[in-house]
């Protein structure tokens, strides 16, 4: 998630990453997959490489954090007449137990049972992280007058947060526990991601239900148990002894980046891929919401421990990181994203255009074709942030696929279709689910 990076095995969760591409109305910041960064400033229409005074180097430098510069804004309107409006949404009684998943083997046959689950009365009396919140997250902090936190290995880290293996277990009762992956924000200044994906978990959780009865297939999206609080006594990393909030999830297997490190996907587990972040693209659209950071390491891999063999059976993915997710109508500036995963119309900068369904659309179809080829969007173009800028503009990702791949995508025409719907058409996700049904 925004939420994760490489874990180290496969029962590790992964898809943290460090790199983003971010701008607003006064700044132009780009980090790469490779976590390189390179500023920049505009000079007419062009963005032009600042380059070190005294020997004019304009080579990417490893950091370990992003570099700042300002754009020269004389002939650039940045004016908007989008008003910012309050985020807020009815937020009852929620979850009453951890699993809520529909009891049928239909759609999560081996998910185990889990207990009720008590919540905190209130909110923790911190300082408030989000000042002037519309509503509070009260329902999903989990009490740890009832639940204690036993923390084991790091398996994710990315910008925000780290990611670790923890059980869960009920206080007093630590031989009954499940294991589980905690979020847990990398500063005090990270806090509000924790929050702000806790919300968006919530929205999504009240979406299931009605997902389930109308559709009736596996939810795309990771399972967030609720927030619990931890201190420097819990976590040694913390600089406070305030309490951080921390998201419980699902643990799952292994990212998909990792996974596709050590093998290629089948043709059938390709599809089953394309299902389900056609299925997160659609819940997003009927919530008019928009995820803003799909890329590979944002997808994970669970694997099933059964006596069948069949990888379909047993494979699922699931869409994590909602710390950009926004509603559409609520979106005024551009969110951290990835560079090579970014729609060619948000790098048009004086354009000024903000994530929507089709540069969500966009971002899903580069997932794609990394999950066919194992290999980045724009690999063979280097990391030299200019030149890869100027390369995504162009929007010809499928000119930089390698002999090899155009190969694998000749023997398949439906996908290259599909790919092309996503891509290049950037058609509606119902079109493109009815083309998939039709085959």
């Amino acid at each position: 998630m925004e939420d994760q990076d490489k874990g180290t095995d496969k029962e590790n969760l992964s898809g943290l990453n460090d790199s983003v591409f971010s701008r607003s109305a006064t700044s132009l910041t780009i980090s790469s997959i490779n976590n390189t960064t390179q500023p920049y400033y505009a000079k007419g229409r062009h963005l032009v490489p600042l380059t070190n005074p005294f020997n004019g180097d304009n080579q990417c430098k490893r950091k370990n954090s992003s570099i700042n510069c300002t754009l020269n804004t004389e002939d650039l309107d940045y004016t908007t007449n989008t008003p910012v409006t309050n985020y807020s949404f009815d937020n009852h009684d929620i979850l009453s137990d951890i699993d809520v998943s529909p009891s049928s083997t239909v759609f999560d046959p081996h998910s185990p049972a889990t207990p009720q689950t008590p919540y905190v009365k209130e909110f923790p009396k911190n300082k408030s992280v989000i000042p002037n919140d519309p509503y509070t997250l009260d329902s999903f902090v989990l009490s740890p007058d009832v639940f204690n936190l036993e923390l084991g290995e790091q398996i994710g880290k990315g910008g925000n947060a780290y990611v670790y293996s923890c059980h869960l277990y009920t206080v007093g009762e630590s031989s009954n526990s499940f294991t589980v992956a905690v979020k847990i924000p990398s500063a005090k200044n990270k806090r509000s991601y924790i929050l702000k994906e806790a919300k968006f978990a919530i929205k999504l959780r009240e979406y299931q239900s009605e997902w389930f009865a109308n559709v009736g297939r596996i939810f795309p999206f990771i399972e967030i148990y609720g927030i619990y609080y931890m201190d420097k006594s819990t976590f040694p990393l913390f600089s406070s002894q305030e309490r951080y909030p921390c998201l419980i999830m699902k643990k799952m297997t292994i990212g998909l980046s990792e996974y596709l490190e050590k093998r290629r996907l089948s043709v059938s587990l390709w599809w089953k891929l394309c299902q389900t972040l056609l299925d997160c693209l659609l819940i997003l659209k009927n919530l008019n919401c928009v995820h803003c950071d799909l890329k590979t390491d944002n997808i994970m891999v669970y694997e099933y421990d059964s006596v069948s063999s069949d990888e379909l059976e047993n494979t699922i993915f699931k869409v994590i990181d909602f710390s950009s997710a926004a509603d559409v109508n609520e979106l005024t500036s551009a969110p951290d994203m990835t560079l090579q995963f970014t729609a060619p119309e948000l790098l048009d900068f004086r354009s000024q255009t903000l994530p929507n369904f089709q540069t969500d659309m966009y971002s899903a179809g580069l997932i794609l074709i990394q999950a066919l080829s194992g290999k980045l969007p724009y690999e063979s173009a280097g990391y030299d942030h200019f030149y890869l800028i100027n390369v995504i503009k162009e929007g010809r990702v499928f000119d930089w696929i390698s002999a090899e791949d155009r190969l694998i995508l000749k023997s398949n025409p439906q996908i290259v279709h599909v790919l092309e719907m996503m891509i290049n058409q950037r058609a509606d996700v119902e079109t493109i689910c009815q083309y998939i049904q039709s085959i």
